[in-house]
């Protein structure tokens, strides 16, 4: 949170006679750190920082390294005085305390002309209004009771946050600006960071998940999907169907003033209202479902939600009178495109065993472009999620036009979370926001906020809802021990500060408490580079996770789960054992041993399974780290996916796996994923410069999807296993005739073939085996070193040009194999998995000749290479995923394998070393 150059300086000017009258009697100490003040804040004018209010210093006192200012100001300044300027004062002296670390407070006691009592700043802030909620129903249920972790039915896992709701705040995003007369990001790019974009992308890629994972009710102040398409279906209008008894019922708080509702049973649904949009791409798209409680009697406490997705049908439970008036988010979910009413849907039915009426109004897929109109006009033409919580409120529901309180881009989130949260809900629900710091460039680390009455000060000094500043420590101590012991020993870890901040300010938000936290600077040219490394947010995430359960087990009645959601599954690997049948296997992952850095040990495992590697069914549960998997019908592409479960919750899952069974009983081909690198070399550019980190465009870990479906496009069979499997041994290469080894953009900090993995693919070699590589970096790391040089050499038939390139469109070489394939479009950002960037220039070696050129008119131009000895090999220096067109991954694989299973067989000699 950047304020301008001259505020940075904060205070003003200090003359030298006041600040030698300042120190009479004060210690050696104080006297010393008003000298390093009086340094740091010198050349400033105090007009900056109290604008408007005719201010003069009256004296300054530092004692016991607390720094209390006193001045005078205009009575009409006063008198006007609101929570924004407050909330500009605090931010603009924050920098210069930030500069001094020895300070441990800063205090404004101001008095209007004339007077003569000096009262804090804070005390001329208006009261606080009380604020209706009678537009909102509120039903108390009867007890909190905790689900079970097997029970599925609400579509989500069930954890140590089961019965929390978690109110998260991304920071920052995109409004209109009415002195630019335009939309504008609150930041600018500091070292490619655009704080609006990070805190955003940090919260809903990584946060979001964690805390649902752990069973959390999360609602974010801005939006949380993604997905830039949005279809609503409502009643009355195209993808809207139902079926038995419903009643048109008039409601003006209903989405165009009327809504469906029907009496329940408690057998068989005898109504149902369907909504099927037409998906406009294929991908992951949030529901949410809209009603209001029924005008005609008791309302539903238990309605049913079917969601059909193209991983089958997920039943979601609903108390239709908890979260009512706006958006209710009931999970995220990939179709595909088109119009399916039965495999993209949402039905919702009369069923409820608890009597009542179910309510349908309207269904919502996707998160959307913004279309919530600026203060002069027109909507910002960005993705939603990636504007302020400014219109985002307003987009779900909330009315600023019945706020008595200032509703601002600083205000709108904490009073947006506010009127979210019900009477259920009191106790049992908190706010946390994210953001990043900026000072002089300099400074670095993790500061912590709370609310507090003065501009900076200590804990003791908080005045928020109680508990803020209790939730403030766990969270901050969490964060400082993780990023410090798995990430970077020597990160600063700052102070934990009360001050006045409008996000954690009880006249915005008086249901909650509340913290605040700044995970670095992003002026700052190291802890940016930090704050754009998808490892460090994500460690950060799973910290504020953690710190969250600490928070509840330790602080909220009813919370008794300390335990924290287990690490993601490893090694995982797919194999055929004979006709019809196969073998799920996987390791148990690390966990914590004492630093509390990692998760705890899971208990089961869940395994789900998918016909597109997108859309995944509800999953079942196993007890060990393997799963027989029968009833495998023949040339049929599935894929696999493990998730480790124990009493707080699910991990995060593993990458995905693919399998065709064989009717032999024997797959031919071994798909590997050594794809692993996500790191902030990958981020995308953004239109100001700077990093985006979007995972979605990094990497998915999830592409034996694009492999296994052009595999099967040939009609072979194919088992798949991570690299990590091959390397530990607990996959045989030997087993099949070829072997399909994906590398995408590995380099850098991972290994592109680690001393193991060449052991095995020697091995492999000297055994006769084929070999189909691809990769953009790949030659270039194993040039490195002698060793991979010589791999290099004899096993991919290719050696470095010492040169790359972007060109993004490979061709074909006349008498190569792929001769007629013509032009291969490639990582391009739009239309391909991911955008490749530079990528590796080669040139055939030993028995290998060119099979691939680069369209570029300069430079090296061999993209890929066939070779044939002892052992076949294929080696593209581009990610094979990234060719934009399937069919034309399809001719590539299909004259790959053709060209590895014909290949004549020498009988040469081993192959390299070990």
């Amino acid at each position: 949170m950047r304020p301008t150059v001259s505020t940075m300086r904060a205070l003003g000017r200090i003359a030298a006679g006041l600040m030698a009258a300042c120190l009479a009697g004060v210690s050696a100490a104080d006297s010393a750190l008003d000298a390093k003040l009086d340094a740091h804040w010198r050349g400033c004018d105090p007009a900056v920082v109290f604008r408007g209010a005719d201010a003069v210093i009256d004296d300054i006192d530092v004692r016991d390294a607390k720094v209390t200012v006193f001045l005078t100001a205009r009575s009409s300044w006063l008198e006007d005085f609101t929570g924004e300027e407050m909330e500009r004062i605090s931010l603009a002296t924050r920098p210069a305390i930030a500069g001094v670390p020895e300070i441990r407070g800063l205090r404004f006691q101001v008095r209007a002309e004339g007077a003569t009592d000096y009262r804090p700043l804070a005390e001329y802030l208006p009261a606080v209004p009380s604020f209706d909620f009678a537009t909102k129903t509120k039903i108390v249920p009867a007890q909190f009771a905790r689900r079970s972790t097997q029970d599925r039915e609400t579509g989500r896992p069930n954890g140590a946050l089961t019965g929390a709701t978690v109110f998260l705040s991304p920071g920052h995003g995109w409004y209109y600006a009415d002195k630019l007369e335009r939309w504008a990001t609150q930041r600018g790019n500091s070292h490619g960071v655009v704080e609006d974009h990070s805190n955003a992308e940090a919260v809903l890629q990584y946060l979001t998940k964690y805390l649902w994972n752990a069973g959390a009710e999360v609602v974010t102040t801005r939006e949380r999907d993604m997905q830039t398409n949005m279809v609503i279906v409502e009643p009355g209008r195209p993808g809207y169907s139902q079926t038995g008894d419903w009643t048109i019922e008039r409601n003006p708080s209903a989405r165009d003033g009327d809504q469906r509702v029907a009496a329940t049973t408690a057998g068989a649904p005898t109504a149902t209202a369907t909504f099927a949009p037409a998906i406009p791409e294929a991908g992951e798209y949030a529901v949410y479902v809209r009603y209001q409680p029924a005008l005609a009697g008791s309302t539903a406490r238990d309605a049913t939600f079917l969601v059909n997705h193209s991983g089958g049908t997920t039943l979601w439970t609903q108390n239709q009178n908890h979260d009512a008036y706006t958006w209710r988010y009931i999970g995220t979910y990939h179709f595909e495109a088109g119009h399916d009413p039965d495999a993209s849907s949402v039905t919702i039915t009369n069923e409820s065993p608890g009597g009542g009426y179910v309510v349908a109004d309207a269904v919502r897929f996707g998160g959307g472009m913004g279309d919530v109109a600026g203060e002069a006009g027109g909507v910002s033409g960005k993705p939603r999620w990636e504007e302020s919580g400014y219109s985002y409120a307003k987009f779900m529901g909330f009315d600023e036009a019945l706020e008595t309180r200032r509703y601002s881009t600083v205000s709108a989130m904490p009073l947006y979370a506010e009127w979210e949260a019900e009477e259920w809900e009191a106790g049992r629900c908190i706010y946390v926001s994210w953001h990043s710091n900026a000072h002089n460039g300099e400074a670095r680390g993790l500061f912590s906020f709370v609310y507090g009455p003065n501009s900076w000060g200590e804990l003791d000094e908080f005045q928020g809802y109680p508990g803020g500043d209790v939730l403030l420590g766990v969270v901050h101590d969490e964060i400082a021990n993780d990023i410090v012991k798995a990430y970077d020993p020597d990160w600063r870890i700052g102070p934990k500060v009360c001050r006045w901040l409008g996000e954690t300010n009880p006249r915005y938000n008086n249901k909650m408490p509340a913290a605040l936290f700044e995970m670095g600077f992003h002026d700052n040219a190291e802890d940016a580079k930090y704050i754009l490394d998808p490892e460090f947010r994500r460690i950060v995430a799973r910290a504020v996770y953690q710190g969250i359960v600490r928070y509840y087990y330790e602080n909220v009645e009813g919370f008794d789960v300390p335990t924290l959601l287990p690490e993601p599954p490893t090694d995982v690997r797919v194999t055929t054992s004979f006709v019809g049948h196969a073998t799920l296997e996987w390791k148990e992952p690390a966990y914590d041993t004492g630093d509390g850095v990692l998760g705890d040990p899971p208990l089961e495992y869940r395994v789900y399974r998918s016909s597109n590697g997108k859309g995944w069914d509800n999953g079942v549960t196993v007890d060990g780290t393997s799963m027989n998997l029968t009833g495998l019908k023949e040339n049929t592409t599935t894929f696999f996916r493990v998730a480790a479960v124990n009493v707080g919750g699910e991990s995060m899952p593993s990458e995905t796996l693919a399998l065709r069974a064989s009717p032999t009983g024997r797959s031919e081909v071994l798909i590997v994923n050594g794809f692993d690198r996500l790191d902030g070399g990958m981020n995308l550019t953004g239109e100001a410069g700077e990093g985006r980190g979007i995972l979605s465009k990094m990497n998915t870990f999830d592409y034996c999807i694009q492999h296994a479906d052009a595999i099967a496009t040939t009609g072979r069979t194919f088992d798949s296993a991570s690299n990590e499997a091959v390397e530990s041994g607990a996959v045989d290469l030997t087993k099949y005739r070829t072997v399909v080894w994906i590398l995408g953009r590995e380099a850098g900090a991972t290994e592109v073939f680690s001393a193991l993995e060449r052991r095995a693919l020697r091995a492999f070699a000297n055994a006769g085996g084929s070999l189909f590589v691809s990769g953009s970096d790949a030659a270039g790391e194993l040039a490195g070193t002698a060793d991979g040089q010589a791999f290099l050499r004899e096993i991919l038939m290719a050696e470095f040009a010492g040169t790359r390139t972007e060109a993004n469109i490979a061709r074909e070489i006349e008498g190569s194999m792929f001769e007629g394939v013509g032009f291969v479009d490639f990582g391009d950002a739009e239309l391909s998995v991911y955008p490749v960037g530079l990528a590796d220039a080669i040139r055939p070696a030993g028995p290998a000749t060119a099979a691939l050129e680069y369209a570029s008119e300069s430079g090296a131009r061999i993209a890929g290479v066939q070779g044939a000895a002892k052992h076949g090999v294929v080696y593209f220096a581009f990610p094979f995923e990234s060719v934009a067109d399937y069919r034309k991954r399809a001719s590539l694989m299909s004259r790959a394998l053709f060209f590895l299973d014909s290949r004549p067989k020498e009988p040469a000699t081993t192959v390299g070393g070990g």
